[in-house]
């Protein structure tokens, strides 16, 4: 384990993990709430609206992430 290698610095390392563990979190709830707007029978009556259907993946991404947290 990294923990008890003597070069590597505790804090640091266990910071580094809960950021990558809370990214992949927000990322899976991101996707999944954007999962759920897209198959609605009608998206544009969802959180995305008409104007984000029209924008571009990045956009949308971002956006099903702010909405996700």
């Amino acid at each position: 384990r990294l923990e008890k290698d003597r070069n590597y610095n505790y804090f640091v390392l266990r910071c580094a993990k809960l950021l990558c563990v809370t990214v992949f979190a927000v990322h899976c709830a991101g996707c999944f709430y954007y999962l759920l707007a897209a198959r609605n029978h009608d998206p544009a009556e969802t959180w995305m609206g008409k104007a984000i259907l029209q924008d571009g993946l990045g956009i949308r991404y971002v956006t099903s992430l702010y909405w996700s947290i």
